[in-house]
């Protein structure tokens, strides 16, 4: 079972920092970071309180290549490049002592509240960590009216994250291009 992160660029060695790091140490990667959460501020300032952390103090892992995304989002919008050419592939037994949960957005919200609740948030047991391999349809359903409303389509709105608290040793991570 695996977990994935779109690759940073640049990516500064082997470690990935959440927002609130890269903030104090790297603020010019901090900067390129950010602009993800421009039309959605109140994001990062989210309490998790099952890590008593706040949203910008986690790693971001899907649960689903971003590949298998990138597909998807081809059979609507044959032409679409994304901004990044690689994504990281964990295995997920990488994350083992580390304090790590699992984000399962309700499909009962709507569309671009990004509140978090705690029934949302369980602990990452990697014995039951499934991995996705097909799009939500909530989350197509959701692309749908985005590209309507000429609004930004996230990518994994609706797709199970994994959020790490703190720093995440990549060194064992594979690196993978987009087709």
């Amino acid at each position: 079972m695996f977990v994935y992160h779109l690759k940073p660029e640049p990516m500064m060695g082997k470690m990935l920092l959440p927002l609130s790091e890269l903030k104090n140490r790297f603020n010019e990667i901090y900067k390129i970071e950010d602009r993800k959460y421009t039309q959605r501020l109140e994001t990062k300032e989210q309490r998790i309180n099952t890590l008593n952390c706040l949203w910008n103090d986690v790693v971001h892992f899907s649960a689903l290549s971003p590949q298998v995304i990138l597909d998807e989002i081809r059979n609507v919008d044959p032409g679409h490049m994304p901004s990044r050419r690689k994504y990281l592939k964990l295995a997920v037994e990488h994350l083992t002592g580390s304090s790590a949960v699992v984000f399962r957005r309700d499909e009962k919200e709507p569309w671009v509240d990004f509140s978090l609740h705690d029934h949302e948030i369980t602990p990452l047991v990697q014995e039951e960590y499934r991995e996705l391999t097909k799009v939500p349809e909530k989350t197509k359903a959701f692309w749908k009216w985005a590209t309507e409303n000429n609004h930004p389509r996230y990518w994994f709105n609706y797709v199970p994250h994994v959020l790490v608290k703190g720093q995440v040793d990549m060194s064992k991570a594979e690196i993978l291009e987009f087709s």
